[in-house]
């Protein structure tokens, strides 16, 4: 997860940032890229770290970016000399856009998204004279979640910020103007404060902000400045709601990162090329929505690395007397990394002669990281809601990538596959996007079903899982009895409890096992349950069966999507249960104890 930050003043732009991160250590960056001088320069370690970087650098103007990582890849880039330009998220046409920049005689590489940006501003301000003008004509060629701040190296030259389907915020205080997606970052003594509609473009000098719209026209936004312990809501009612809302763009930031297709040295670091090239089998080892992760991957390794994977409650593991196969590379999964059984069964494969030890987690820095001898961060950003949600995609988004990454070291991975696997995932965010886009339509669900007490979730092969994992979050917030089941499962025992009052919610995505879904579903209709159906297929709605068309698939990559539609069901349902959302009963965020 990244946060853009820019800041404009008469005096030292750097004084707002600094002192905020050294007071605020709980916002939990590791990695700063910054422009100043005509030049990028970075920083890592602590926020104080950060704070005290930032601290020996001066000037009128600052553009940062600020990660979770302790790498901030190609996160800010100076086209000739000129433009300077920070970015978070990603590009989906970078490739088409690197060639183009390419035949104009610019240096453009796809990898690096900022480049491409600052590249492609030079080019129209060479012609346009105007730098607001040319981030507006340079934004109408990108396509993608992103959002980036540009300045030129003219004296008098303003901050010019813009964004899409990331929202940014502007305020204007005492000492400068500031913009940032992330409101806390904004100064405490603004006077004024700003949200951008999607598309806008905003320019920033001392004392002043011209806003423009998509179109060019310029344009007033409503003051949204409201200071209060929940300013970081925004427009949402919950925290659970905003970080649902913060997926796609959270995906966009890791892949840009990251890379669609990382090999392992770039995902694990050099040594794990040789040692894991003899692999015969992976155990992964998990509790609560990251168990439900494992089970999804292990769809994914099993397909793509072609050796046997087992998959473990960690509160069993670590009571049983293992057997594990020789040559087995163990995961640990923790979205905290705090798990007190996750972080026993570690500990217990290393005391078994376990050597091949990979730990995932959000938190670079917690137990489970520092156990393993690899560790992979899945940089989901602060989650603070009780119930997972970004945690969860960003687990499943690491686990795909570490896939593809041991399927390419054991070169089972050829160019085809290689192409479609990009492919789908340079789409992956934009398709979560579509996924939020249906909020209304899952609403109308969420209303029906809050009125009982009971409910059945069913998928096949690698949205099992899922339909597992959606109906913890409808136990966890709606505090409905819903219950999680393999559509081919229905017969043995299921169906005898379903009937005209049991609302059952089914994934179909159009793949080799839908028509075996639309069977089981018969099955369930015959005995008048309540159906409601996740489908990307052009089915119809009828008395008793309600269906929500989902975007187009991405192949196994259709988890995520249907990850995210069940969350939104489970948040909505708790909001008509009148619920508390952020802060369930009898849950806590990490778990500590057995």
């Amino acid at each position: 997860m990244s946060t853009i930050f820019g800041f404009i003043s008469q005096n030292n732009a750097v004084s707002p940032l600094s002192p905020l991160l050294a007071q605020h250590p709980e916002l939990g960056y590791r990695h700063l890229s910054a422009l100043g001088g005509g030049s990028v320069w970075q920083a890592h370690g602590t926020q104080i770290a950060l704070a005290d970087a930032l601290s020996q650098h001066s000037g009128y103007a600052l553009l940062a970016r600020l990660d979770w990582s302790y790498d901030g890849g190609h996160a800010a880039a100076v086209s000739r000399g000129r433009i300077g330009v920070v970015m978070r998220g990603q590009l989906e046409n970078a490739v088409p856009l690197a060639a183009k920049l390419s035949s104009l005689g610019y240096e453009a590489d796809s990898t690096q998204p900022a480049a491409l940006i600052a590249s492609l501003i030079h080019w129209h301000e060479r012609t346009l004279k105007d730098l607001p003008r040319a981030v507006l004509a340079a934004r109408q060629e990108l396509v993608g979640i992103h959002a980036f701040g540009a300045a030129s190296s003219d004296d008098n030259s303003a901050l010019v910020f813009t964004g899409s389907r990331i929202p940014l915020f502007v305020s204007l205080s005492l000492g400068g103007v500031a913009c940032t997606d992330n409101v806390q970052l904004l100064p405490a003594d603004r006077r004024e404060q700003l949200r951008l509609h999607d598309g806008d473009v905003a320019s920033l000098s001392p004392g002043r902000i011209d806003v423009f719209d998509a179109a060019g026209q310029p344009v007033r936004r409503a003051a949204t400045l409201a200071l209060n312990s929940d300013e970081t809501l925004d427009r949402f009612g919950h925290h659970m709601e905003r970080e649902i809302d913060e997926q796609p763009a959270m995906l966009a930031d890791a892949l840009s990162h990251s890379g669609a297709l990382p090999d392992l040295a770039r995902l694990l670091g050099g040594d794990a090329v040789d040692a894991l090239g003899g692999i015969r089998a992976i155990t992964l080892i998990a509790s609560g929505s990251s168990h439900h992760a494992a089970l999804s991957a292990r769809y994914w390794l099993e397909a793509t690395v072609g050796v046997p994977v087992l998959v473990e409650l960690a509160s069993e593991f670590r009571y049983r007397e293992v057997a594990l196969l020789p040559d087995t590379l163990v995961v640990a999964i923790s979205q905290s990394g705090e798990t007190a059984d996750t972080v026993a069964s570690l500990r217990y494969a290393a005391q078994l002669g376990e050597t091949h030890t990979l730990s995932i987690s959000n938190v670079i820095d917690s137990t489970l990281m520092r156990q393993a001898r690899w560790h992979l961060a899945t940089n989901a950003g602060p989650e603070i809601a009780v119930t997972s949600t970004k945690t969860f995609t960003a687990q499943l988004l690491a686990l795909y990538q570490l896939a593809l990454g041991l399927a390419r070291q054991q070169h089972r991975l050829d160019p085809q596959g290689a192409s479609t696997a990009c492919a789908r995932l340079a789409l992956l965010p934009q398709r979560a996007q579509e996924v939020l886009a249906l909020k209304p339509q899952i609403d109308d669900w969420a209303r029906a079903i809050a009125q009982g007490q009971t409910l059945f979730c069913i998928g096949r092969h690698g949205n099992y899982p899922v339909v597992m994992e959606g109906a913890q979050k409808i136990r966890e917030v709606a505090y409905l009895n819903a219950e999680g089941h393999a559509g081919g499962e229905l017969k043995h025992g299921p169906l005898a409890v379903i009937d005209r009052h049991l609302p059952v919610v089914a994934c179909v995505p159009w793949n080799r096992l839908a028509e075996k879904m639309l069977a089981n579903l018969q099955e369930v209709r015959a005995r008048q349950g309540r159906i409601y159906v996740f489908t990307d297929a052009a089915l119809a709605s009828d008395e008793r069966m309600n269906v929500i068309r989902m975007p187009a698939s991405l192949g196994e990559l259709d988890p995520v999507l249907y990850a995210v539609a069940f969350q939104l069901l489970a948040y909505r349902i708790a909001v008509h249960r009148g619920n508390s959302i952020d802060t369930p009963r009898y849950l806590a965020k990490t778990v500590l104890t057995e």
